[in-house]
């Protein structure tokens, strides 16, 4: 702050190295919105503000150095998430500090992550966007990253101001949030104008997700994944480099509901309006079967539509397209922690579709044929608007909701687990921590005792002790490296409880920046969540629906019912 002796007229000039970082806002000195504060590239910023009088005789100039000092944030072991944090403008004129998570890959040399306008569109792009009633922010984000070695996928991280400043506080009446009114991304190519959606697109795995991780009935959260050479990334080559100018809208949707082309399929649409906006849905399982079964979906586009039959008939499509809903428990003989909910959200994009199946007793990866009496499509028994609802022969029941609002805290967390059993905290910085409680249900004779360690991805890729070579389930040592000391999250270890008993503690402290893989020791044997990483080719974790876990006890997986230990967790907050 300056402060004005209220005489003469003053003028003010910053000087040295870092001078272009900052700006004079009245009496006041601001970092430079879109400054982007990094320890690794720049620990600190100096900045000399002089002031001087010419209109009064006999002044002498004054001056004064202020130095900037960045934080070195300490990343948790076991990651190699970058943080770094921007500097934005509100619409309000406050200039807001937000940390941004890279994961997966770091910002190129000589790159920074800028705030951009979101100009230079081109007339057809425009064109589409208008038609489709897209509300834009003013800003986006233009950036360019380095994957890591033997990645391809990299994810951002960050409160929602940075890409939707604008857009949020349109996002609420008077009595909450707009229901109708939609989040969605997309990119820009800024050589040619051209834009292209980038909201999460399930099939792909990668795009912009939203989240309301403080439960207030607004979103604030984004998480952005892209692909090297494909989604996202404008230079459309895997070369280890993405580029990615991106920004936020929304749309109106009106006239969102269900409808059933036919063939058990179940589309998400609005009819009047395509715009490629998020679409947050909601499984409930009410019904288990006897016996532990898979229940899974595969989603297909508008385009896939009308060639539907071939692509659902063929197990080498369908195993690359379906993603697990639930993998159910048996309806008895099982001990489940209080209050346990078989739920699981899914996020598509406005006009997907999606076919349910089942397989009983086993899962879709065993199959070698679609002629196996142990699979069956589902089809809806009930169908509303924003309503469905599914059974089959075995005891499989379970409803699918639209939900009004957005997905919350324990939805990022769960993100991942339709591809494995792990906690995903990787859009988090270490700095955040969680807390929550966790609750276990034991129904075996072997006792078994949990934890969880610390991974780079949901394939459970970690590093190793000396910080640099990446080990992947079933390479040599992976075992060892995994459960050494520093990389264990000793917050939620040595979770136990007797056999047909329930237990539930409280945790905090869980740090965020990666993802978090289950392990368990149970009679002489260490299991994990991936079955290269076991002796006997298993995986010993399912997940149940969101951030519940199933563990099968037995070598070589015995009755196969991941029932023997049942883990659910709440997570409340973060610290």
């Amino acid at each position: 702050m300056i402060t004005d002796d209220a005489l003469g007229i003053e003028t003010i000039v910053l000087s040295g190295a870092d001078a272009s970082s900052f700006e004079l806002a009245g009496n006041s000195l601001y970092l430079k919105a879109g400054t982007v504060l990094n320890y690794e590239a720049k620990s600190a910023y100096a900045v000399s503000v002089a002031a001087s009088d010419s209109s009064l005789s006999g002044s002498t100039p004054a001056s004064a150095t202020f130095t900037l000092s960045v934080t070195d944030v300490n990343e948790a072991p076991g990651t190699t998430v970058v943080t770094t944090v921007v500097s934005i403008t509100m619409p309000t004129g406050e200039t807001k500090q937000i940390p941004v998570t890279i994961s997966g890959a770091s910002l190129a040399s000589g790159s920074e992550m800028a705030i951009v306008p979101v100009s230079g569109i081109n007339q057809e792009s425009l064109a589409t966007l208008n038609r489709l009633g897209i509300s834009r922010n003013s800003t986006g984000v233009d950036f360019v990253i380095d994957t890591d070695q033997g990645q391809s996928l990299a994810s951002l991280g960050a409160m929602l101001d940075l890409v939707a400043a604008d857009l949020l506080p349109q996002l609420s009446d008077g009595s909450g949030r707009i229901a109708n009114r939609k989040l969605l991304y997309y990119s820009l190519n800024s050589v040619t104008g051209s834009t292209s959606p980038l909201t999460y697109d399930p099939i792909t795995g990668a795009g912009a997700r939203f989240f309301d991780i403080n439960n207030d009935g607004t979103p604030d959260f984004f998480a952005l994944s892209l692909i090297d050479g494909g989604y996202g990334d404008k230079d459309g080559l895997v070369n280890g480099k993405i580029h990615d100018p991106s920004f936020a809208g929304f749309a109106d949707l009106t006239n969102l509901s269900f409808r059933s082309p036919g063939s058990g399929i179940l589309t998400i649409s609005d009819p009047g309006n395509t715009a490629p906006v998020a679409v947050s849905l909601r499984a409930n399982l009410s019904g288990r079967p006897s016996s532990s079964n898979q229940i899974g979906y595969a989603v297909l586009t508008p385009d896939e539509l009308p060639g539907s039959a071939n692509l659902l008939n063929d197990l080498t499509w369908l195993r690359g397209r379906a993603k697990t809903l639930f993998s159910s428990l048996e309806s008895t003989d099982v001990t489940l922690p209080a209050n346990t909910r078989f739920e699981r959200d899914i996020l598509l994009i406005n006009g997907q579709s999606l076919r349910f199946f089942e397989v009983q007793d086993a899962s879709l990866d065993q199959l070698t044929s679609l002629g196996d009496t142990r699979f069956r499509y589902l089809t809806q028994a009930d169908l509303g608007n924003t309503q469905a609802s599914f059974s089959s022969s075995s005891g499989v029941r379970f409803s699918l909701g639209v939900l009004p609002d957005d997905p919350g805290l324990n939805a990022l967390i769960g993100q991942a687990q339709a591809q494995a059993a792990v906690l995903d905290l990787s859009a988090l910085t270490a700095t955040q921590q969680l807390q929550g409680t966790v609750a276990l249900g034991r129904e075996a004779y072997f006792n078994s005792v949990v934890g969880f360690y610390r991974s780079l991805d949901a394939q459970g890729t970690i590093v190793a002790a000396d910080g640099l070579t990446r080990l992947r389930p079933g390479d040599v040592g992976y075992g060892e490296a995994a459960l050494r000391a520093d990389n264990l999250v000793n917050q939620l270890g040595n979770l136990s409880v007797a056999d047909d008993q329930i237990s539930s503690r409280s945790f905090a402290g869980v740090a965020g920046g990666t993802f978090l893989a289950p392990y368990v020791l149970v009679n002489g044997n260490t299991f994990f969540a991936y079955g290269a990483a076991n002796s006997d080719g298993i995986s010993h974790f399912r997940s149940l629906g969101n951030n519940l876990f199933g563990l099968e006890d037995i070598s070589g997986g015995g009755d196969l019912d991941y029932d023997d230990l049942v883990i659910g967790f709440n997570f409340t907050s973060i610290i």
